[in-house]
């Protein structure tokens, strides 16, 4: 009997765009597990994993196994409630590396800032220099 678990596990991180990253985030999981999987080369299964998707989908564990669900009629609801959840982690996801990345703006910015600062302190001892040179010679 022909299963269809490597072709359903690429047809469903399609219909939500996932990367297999970002889906194995998703299921708690790692990238290596979901791409072995995809390439039909796991050869235990994970139930855990596998009523997980399924309960992300709202699809049956038979139908995950034993049916290509990228040809099964009604697909709408492989996508309806999940791609949302989706969309919402990912927008997290982005806001924070948004919000890593303008730290590291602050950081550097804040560093350049010292750095002028430090210019600032050398170019006025400076120009103090330079006053008591002038007026000495116009002493002299």
């Amino acid at each position: 009997m022909k299963n269809y678990v490597s072709i359903n596990f690429i047809y469903l991180r399609d219909t939500i765009r996932s990367s297999q990253s970002d889906f194995a985030t998703i299921f708690n999981t790692t990238k290596e597990i979901i791409g072995a999987y995809e390439n039909n080369k796991k050869k235990f299964v994970d139930l855990t994993l596998f009523q997980s998707i399924c309960e992300y989908f709202k699809i049956t564990l038979d139908d995950f196994v034993n049916v290509d669900l990228s040809k099964k009629k009604d697909k709408n609801h492989y996508v309806s409630e999940s791609e949302p959840i989706y969309e919402i982690k990912n927008s997290i996801e982005l806001y924070e590396r948004m919000l890593k990345g303008k730290d590291e703006i602050i950081v550097e910015k804040e560093r350049i800032i010292d750095s002028k600062d430090e210019q600032i302190a050398i170019l006025e001892k400076s120009r103090n220099m330079l006053e008591v040179i002038i007026n000495q010679n116009n002493k002299n």
